[in-house]
């Protein structure tokens, strides 16, 4: 009897055993994975095997049709945005390129290569995406990479779009490369041009990048407008400089590009603040999809500044971002806040009369006055704004006032600040005065009068507070960004997205149009504040 009740036992184990493996096979038959066998030997997995992870992907629809050829593009690899990146795929289901070749960044920079290929094939929920080998063979051939296959075991840079592409593009085949962060600018022309070399007129190269990272909402956009001004214009000094996660692979992209002739760029931008409805998130991260069809860059004139108060425009930001510094915490754990900008303005007095430089080729002046040592010769500055506008700048004035402790703008200090702007000046930023005083935008230019202090001693403690401006100039208007601080003991940090969305309601509040801290002045939008 025990040995029937045993061998009962082992009957409907194994009967349940084989239902369920008959109901894998059958999922690997609808998948159309069953007999897909690679010959590789070992294969590399997409970051998720399960469908549910990547949307509704039968229900994703484009807005428009197909237009043009599109020789590459620049996608995220975070899963939050996952609508967005199957739109970007689905773009190419039509054109359906042989090859396509995704550069991203090499996250945890492992192996022995800077400029790394795999060649092994992806297992992806729609079945195995397989490697161009002749494509990856010819490139270490080359020189241009080298193919190590640990790193992209863990690489979501590559893993994330691979079940993307092989469910919009089933026959398509991929050559994933990833770059390390060191990569010279030298190795990725390299790769850029044995790119151009090898693939045929139908390859799509990708750029597998995300953009901010680890800041507010609106840090976030402030980068992203120079990061996306400098790649419409393919303006690659910029581009390596912009706050994302691989500017070198956005560089090895463009380089391909421009060598196809393929360099006319349409995108769109948004960050995970946006697409998680939550403006008061702290760990944003933006993105930007973009694709790139036949014809000329579109180069525009958006220059970003980041100004923190009473400071010298010749100093050097790094000096700020040390361990201790005035400025770690603001800088952030990566250094992200500080990174992406064309011109950033930091320190205490004394300051410079006049700072000339020329970014993305459009003249900036800056000028800075001491309302205590430049007294007698105030008048003077109205004549040399003049002639500087002549120039084509757009002009910053930085003033250290005369006195302390006012709540409210002295009416002198209207008159001055009124003035400048009548003689040419885009932007007054007004400092010196410990407390933070009223803004104005006067005939569509805004006037800071007092940003606050980065340091008072109080106390016997070096503490103060104010907000810092980020400004984009572009075609004669400006947007505007405030990062409103605290400084305890010398160090000073940002205000959590909670905190700075209080300070610019109050601060703010005679603006008519504003995003949270943000808002601009292009002409009629915003009338006078308070």
């Amino acid at each position: 009897m025990k040995k029937r009740l045993l061998l009962s036992i082992a009957v409907i184990v194994a009967t349940g055993a084989s239902f369920l493996f008959l109901g894998y096979c059958r999922k690997m038959i609808l998948s159309g994975r069953i007999g897909e066998k690679p010959d590789f030997g070992k294969t590399h997995s997409a970051y998720h095997m399960d469908e549910e992870y990547y949307g509704n992907l039968e229900k994703i629809s484009l807005e428009s049709g197909a237009g043009e050829q599109i020789f590459g593009g620049i996608t995220s690899h975070h899963f939050l945005a996952a609508k967005e990146i199957a739109e970007f795929f689905l773009a190419l289901k039509k054109q359906s390129p042989k090859t396509v070749v995704i550069i991203g960044p090499n996250h945890f920079g492992v192996g022995k290569g800077d400029i790394l290929v795999s060649k092994y094939p992806f297992d992806t929920p729609w079945g195995f995406l397989y490697p161009d080998l002749e494509s990856a063979e010819k490139l270490t051939d080359s020189g241009a990479v080298y193919n190590e296959e640990y790193p992209f075991s863990k690489e979501h840079s590559i893993s994330v779009l691979s079940g993307f592409l092989k469910y919009y593009l089933p026959d398509t085949k991929i050559v994933p490369i990833i770059m390390k962060r060191g990569t010279t600018k030298e190795r990725a022309e390299n790769l850029a041009k044995k790119l151009d070399d090898i693939l045929p007129e139908d390859a799509v190269v990708i750029s597998s990048v995300d953009f901010s990272h680890h800041l507010g909402k609106t840090a976030a956009v402030f980068h992203d407008e120079r990061s996306i001004s400098a790649i419409k214009g393919f303006e690659y000094e910029r581009v390596l400089g912009s706050e994302v996660d691989s500017p070198v692979s956005i560089y090895a992209l463009l380089k391909y590009l421009e060598a196809r002739g393929a360099q006319k760029m349409s995108y769109e931008n948004t960050n995970s603040a946006e697409i998680l409805e939550n403006a008061l998130s702290d760990d944003v991260t933006s993105y930007l999809f973009a694709r790139f069809e036949k014809g000329l860059a579109q180069p525009d004139d958006k220059v970003s500044i980041l100004s923190f108060g009473d400071a010298p425009f010749s100093r050097d930001a790094g000096e700020s971002k040390e361990k201790g510094g005035l400025f770690e915490k603001i800088a952030g754990p990566e250094g992200n806040f500080l990174r992406g900008v064309d011109f950033i303005s930091l320190g205490d007095s004394p300051q410079e009369d006049y700072v000339e430089r020329e970014i993305n080729g459009k003249k900036i002046s800056f000028f800075g006055i001491d309302m205590i040592s430049d007294s007698g010769k105030l008048d003077q500055y109205y004549d040399l704004i003049r002639e500087t506008k002549t120039k084509g700048s757009y002009i910053l004035v930085n003033i250290h006032w005369d006195s302390e402790y006012h709540n409210l703008p002295m009416q002198e200090w209207k008159d001055f600040s009124h003035a400048l702007i009548d003689s040419g000046a885009d932007v007054v930023i007004g400092n010196d005065s410990i407390a933070i005083q009223p803004m104005e935008i006067y005939k569509d230019k805004a006037i800071f009068y007092s940003t606050g202090s980065l340091i008072s001693e109080q106390i016997g403690e070096k503490t103060g507070n104010g907000f810092g401006v980020g400004i984009v100039f572009s075609g004669g208007g400006a947007r505007y960004f405030l990062f409103p601080y605290e400084t305890r003991d010398s160090q000073s940090d940002i205000f959590s997205a909670e905190e700075a969305g209080i300070f610019c309601d109050d601060y703010l509040r005679g603006v008519k149009v504003r995003d949270g801290c943000g808002f601009g002045t292009k002409s009629g939008q915003n009338g006078p504040t308070r």
